[in-house]
């Protein structure tokens, strides 16, 4: 059983993400026929599975690839609305780990068919347009530049205005908001794992989420 519950008035979901990077290439990304931005390689952790092996078999069912040397950069806290997953709100707490291909050689094959039923296919976005993408919010987590720079653990958490719209409105038709809507609004917090123990640094970023 996955870990993604119905919650009213929305849900709640775990999951593990792969950071799949090439210097060549870039990060391999997901994309679907029913969103305009792209998105981690990875889904929901299963009951009973730990965020590793919830990565692991993720990344084989999604892009066919085995991986290895798994290194957790961040956990992130996002909540978030998004027409294409239902306009409900949604509260996820994702791993995200950087990782290398088994094979350095093996090219990744989409699996097709993401959870919502919809056609899902594989990209390689180059390193250098991930900034412009996620500032016009075609690319998730926004937190991205941060996880692949990161030299150790983070916890972010990500909130953007469209979650408590949704909150507040009875069948509000949300979906992920527009950078403008973000300006102000939005918020992003970063902080590494240490500072759980009173060590680490942390930075607010009004606008992002």
């Amino acid at each position: 059983m996955e870990l993604r519950l119905p919650l009213e008035p929305g849900v709640f979901e775990l999951r593990s993400s792969a950071l799949i990077v090439s210097s060549a290439r870039g990060v391999l990304m997901v994309t679907s026929a029913s969103t305009d931005y792209y998105y981690s390689v990875g889904g929901a952790v299963e009951f009973g599975e730990s965020s590793i092996d919830a990565m692991r078999r993720e990344t084989r069912e999604e892009t066919g690839l085995e991986v290895v040397n798994p290194r957790l950069v961040g956990m992130v806290e996002s909540f978030f609305c998004d027409n294409a997953l239902g306009a409900r709100p949604w509260h996820n707490i994702e791993f995200y780990y950087r990782v290398d291909l088994a094979d350095p050689e093996a090219e990744p094959v989409a699996a097709g068919v993401g959870f919502l039923g919809n056609e899902e296919r594989l990209a390689w976005v180059p390193l250098a347009e991930v900034p412009g993408m996620v500032a016009a919010h075609k690319l998730f987590p926004l937190a991205m530049m941060d996880l692949l720079n990161a030299k150790r653990p983070l916890h972010i958490v990500s909130r953007e205005p469209t979650f408590d719209e949704a909150r507040r409105v009875e069948g509000s038709t949300g979906r992920r908001a527009a950078p403008e809507a973000l300006r102000g609004n939005g918020s992003m917090t970063i902080k590494t794992l240490a500072a759980a123990s009173g060590g680490g640094s942390s930075h607010h970023g009004p606008g992002r989420a």
